[in-house]
């Protein structure tokens, strides 16, 4: 069982997914994973980003931030770029995970074909101001550039996945009391498809 889990910036993916590591899930963050394979890109990121990118011999990520996303041109750049890797590593952590229930925690599921390895997807949201306000404390981002990126992540939405894979909408807004309450529904639905296909 693969659960994808999107959201755009600061919307609170990795703290819903907490929630799910405590149903024993496995999570696997999407942003680390692609830290990780950039200096496996390297050689095309400097070629598509120039050589400002670099500390010493390796990717450093808030130059390679400030060139990625400064317009949705060069933020599609570094989608083509590290999208394929990033992919191929997350199938490789499932295929070496056969027996657990999987969480792929990642805001661009869609963009990269991640969301064609998932059985269900949950698109975390939370309010404009609510986000703006964390992207600001987590990240220390200016309004203009919380702005930016999120408008580049616009296509997050329900609709930009498969209309057969059940997609659930979990809303980050009411605290955690109502977190817990929407995963265990989630779950419950879970279950019970499993349990109408014979899978559990």
């Amino acid at each position: 069982m693969v659960i994808g889990m999107a959201g755009r910036i600061c919307s609170g993916k990795n703290h819903v997914c907490a929630f799910f590591e405590k149903k024993g899930f496995k999570a696997i963050d999407l942003d680390i994973v692609a830290h990780d394979v950039l200096d496996l890109c390297r050689d095309d990121l400097v070629k598509a980003y120039g050589p400002s990118i670099l500390k010493g011999s390796r990717i450093d990520r808030p130059s390679l931030a400030r060139e990625a996303f400064r317009d949705e041109r060069s933020s599609r750049l570094l989608d083509s770029i590290t999208h394929p890797r990033i992919l191929e590593a997350a199938k490789a952590v499932i295929a070496s995970n056969p027996d657990k229930s999987i969480i792929l925690n990642g805001a661009l599921l869609h963009r990269c074909a991640m969301d064609r390895l998932c059985d269900y997807v949950v698109l975390v949201w939370a309010p404009y101001c609510v986000r703006l306000r964390r992207s600001k404390l987590r990240q220390g981002l200016s309004p203009s550039q919380f702005r930016l990126r999120n408008a580049q992540q616009r296509d997050v939405r329900r609709s930009a996945y498969r209309p057969r894979q059940a997609t659930f909408v979990l809303y980050n807004c009411h605290g955690d009391k109502a977190i817990g309450w929407q995963v265990d529904r989630i779950c419950a639905r879970i279950t019970g498809d499993c349990e109408r296909k014979g899978n559990v």
